[in-house]
């Protein structure tokens, strides 16, 4: 029995590529983050009715990432990664929480957080990497000390990271070639690690223990 549908329209997405991001479920929201060629928006949904709770105009053409929900100093975020802007959204309003710009076109890998960190990547026609301290994220934080370090080579395309251990694992572009970067600091493990018999990769490597 179906208990409520929603129906968004006809997405316009650049290149036909398709859609790729998912939905998120935090407490009694659903969050879609609907960027494409026409008027994107983010909407937050009431997980038991389908009823828009908020929604959010987004200056964005399509993206792909899924966004990310975290609470920090007791309030909850929804984090949005995308061409023109990473954006934070307070979960209850919609209101912009913080921005900032940097990322490449073409954004496909997912937000990710650990230890109070929020780290972002995309690597289509460039390489942006951010590391993000959130307890100190306010307003537009392009070019602040908020934003605790950077990188901006061998990034991935569409794979996400895998972030574990402390350390950040990352493909660069859609290729078999491994980067691990310490999470704190950015600092370097190894790059340009070869897999052996992996050429082309557009799916996300997955990580456990130390495997």
């Amino acid at each position: 029995n179906v208990k409520w549908e929603r129906d968004f329209g006809q997405m316009e997405i650049v290149a036909s590529f398709g859609e790729g991001s998912s939905p998120v479920v935090f407490k009694d929201k659903i969050f879609v983050q609907w960027d494409h060629q026409q008027k994107s928006y983010l909407y937050a949904l009431d997980k038991k009715t389908g009823k828009e709770a908020w929604t959010a105009e987004r200056d964005e053409i399509t993206s792909w990432a899924t966004p990310l929900v975290v609470e920090v100093n007791g309030k909850a975020q929804v984090i949005t990664s995308a061409t023109n802007k990473v954006r934070s959204y307070d979960a209850e309003t919609g209101q912009v929480i913080w921005e900032c710009t940097g990322m490449t076109r073409n954004v496909i890998p997912n937000p990710m957080y650990a230890d109070g960190i929020l780290y972002l990547m995309s690597g289509f026609r460039g390489n942006a990497i951010k590391a993000i301290d959130l307890a100190k994220a306010k307003g537009d934080i392009t070019g602040t000390a908020t934003i605790l370090w950077e990188c901006n080579q061998d990034a991935p395309y569409t794979p996400s990271p895998i972030l574990m251990d402390g350390n950040l694992y990352f493909l660069k572009g859609n290729s078999g070639i491994m980067t691990c970067l310490n999470a704190k600091d950015g600092k370097v493990i190894y790059s340009n690690q070869k897999l052996d018999g992996i050429t082309n990769i557009f799916s996300s490597p997955t990580g456990n223990k130390d495997k």
